[in-house]
């Protein structure tokens, strides 16, 4: 999948070209796999439909009405996390010194509201 510098989308499938517009993102986060250790979690595992997986960037996370999105295929798309998923991973989510963050392994990664100046948040949407 790739996306023009107009925010068009386009998939290809079996040499069709099919370009489509979402309302918001084309990636949702179904489900997490969170890995726990000692009551505290090291790895999140995103996944996707069509069982495409991959691990969550922490320092990707950022809030957008109400709603929970990172950045997926490494920083190329924005992506949003569905209910199920959302509830998956809230245990894991705190209160830090500048909002919500999600504690992972040693640390604390803040939830950035959307565009908040971060390099993540500079990607295209």
């Amino acid at each position: 999948m790739t996306r023009t510098p107009e925010g068009q989308y386009l998939a290809m499938c079996q040499g069709e070209r099919n370009w489509f517009e979402p309302e918001d993102t084309p990636f949702v986060v179904q489900r997490v796999l969170p890995e726990v250790e000692n009551g505290r979690l090291r790895k999140v595992t995103l996944l996707f439909a069509g069982e495409h997986r991959e691990v969550l960037d922490p320092g990707t996370l950022e809030s957008d009405g109400g709603m929970l999105y990172c950045r997926v295929r490494e920083g190329a798309f924005r992506a949003r996390f569905g209910r199920v998923a959302l509830q998956q991973i809230a245990p894991f989510l705190v209160e830090g010194e500048s909002g919500p963050a999600l504690e992972l392994g040693d640390r604390r990664h803040p939830i950035r509201p959307a565009g908040a100046g971060d390099a993540a948040a500079r990607l295209p949407r």
